[in-house]
């Protein structure tokens, strides 16, 4: 479970409790109560939930979406191939986090049905789903790092969650960029420019650090951001 303070998070870096079997496959948690019956095997399970894990075979974002939706499940994960288990842990952590929130009291749009999934690869799109790429930080050691866990998401569904962008997948290509302006900001590291101090005046006004629902919210204002990242800020460090 990551630290929270306010909307801002640092996720652990850890291995979990469970190991999945090896292969692509689908982790999940399941309430106590709920069955099991179904998934390929229970890999642990505490006074509360149960994590479980299917094999997924070809295609596998869209047999993980219809398996979840109808097993139970409240919070899953990719785990493709080879990953790291504490890779796929992190984004079961924020699928658990970003659950939490959107089913808070305060959360637009009040409780959150179905489940939340999450890799920590890019995937796939299956028809009617989207991918939202969320920023998030993780404490190593005496560090943190930001990275990026994927959510697919059902479209109709996301649009409550985030204000999705006309072209979300624009900003695809520029998530380092996104990642450095969120650590840069996070530590006050900006040269103190006009869209530099808009930044932060949007970032205090909302009390946490970067993430994707402002980025979407703000499309027009980060395009600039990342149009003056690439030029000015680059001169800034490196020189002409």
């Amino acid at each position: 479970m990551g630290v929270v303070t306010g909307q801002q998070c640092e996720f652990r870096w850890g291995l979990p409790q469970w190991q999945p079997p090896s292969g692509t496959g689908l982790v999940a948690v399941v309430p106590v109560g709920e069955a099991t019956v179904g998934w390929d095997c229970l890999l642990a399970r505490t006074d509360a939930v149960h994590y479980v894990w299917v094999g997924l075979g070809d295609d596998p974002e869209r047999r993980a979406w219809e398996f979840a939706a109808v097993r139970g499940a409240t919070t899953a994960c990719l785990a493709v191939g080879h990953t790291d288990v504490r890779q796929v842990d992190l984004a079961l952590q924020v699928a658990g986090w970003l659950l939490r929130r959107r089913a808070s009291p305060d959360a637009k749009g009040s409780t959150v049905p179905g489940v939340c999934l999450t890799a920590s690869s890019r995937p796939a799109l299956p028809e009617g789903k989207v991918r939202i790429p969320h920023l998030v930080s993780v404490r190593r050691g005496p560090k943190v790092h930001d990275t990026v866990v994927w959510e697919l998401a059902d479209r109709a569904l996301a649009r409550g969650h985030v204000r999705l962008p006309a072209n979300p997948e624009a900003f695809e290509s520029h998530l380092s960029a996104l990642l450095a302006l969120r650590s840069a900001a996070r530590e006050r590291r900006l040269p103190m420019t006009p869209l530099a101090r808009h930044l932060l005046d949007l970032l205090d006004a909302n009390g946490g650090d970067l993430s994707i629902e402002l980025v979407y919210a703000n499309a027009t204002l980060f395009h600039s951001l990342l149009d003056w990242w690439d030029t000015s800020w680059m001169r800034c460090r490196y020189g002409d």
